[in-house]
């Protein structure tokens, strides 16, 4: 897993040097200054973040209630389809029960 370098809310890749974080810093730091003229002696360079560094995380808890919801959903999805498949076959079955005695009523034989 990559990590990566937060620095003032951005994240940059661990292939940025130490000399091209300290320009960001210094830029962000000048950005900062220029937006914010009347606080700009309150702004030191210790105000800066440090860097922090993460890898993704996967939530056991939540991926877990995510598998069983899913297989319950797929379950009942499978359970509706064949009702449904029921339903048409009897549907079927019970037109040609009344094909073959409406063919008797009228004396024919099948």
């Amino acid at each position: 897993m990559a990590k990566f370098h937060k620095i003032m809310g951005c994240f940059v890749p661990p292939s940025t040097t130490r000399k091209n974080l300290q320009q960001l810093r210094s830029l962000e730091l000048v950005e900062l200054r220029a937006a914010l003229p009347f606080s700009s002696s309150l702004i030191a360079t210790e105000t800066v973040e440090s860097i922090q560094t993460f890898e993704p995380q996967a939530d056991n808890a939540a991926l877990s209630a995510f598998l069983i919801i899913a297989i319950v959903f797929s379950l009942l999805q499978f359970r509706i389809n064949s009702v449904r498949g029921a339903s048409e076959r009897r549907s079927k079955a019970l037109e040609d029960l009344r094909q073959v005695k409406s063919a008797q009523l009228d004396g024919e034989e099948t």
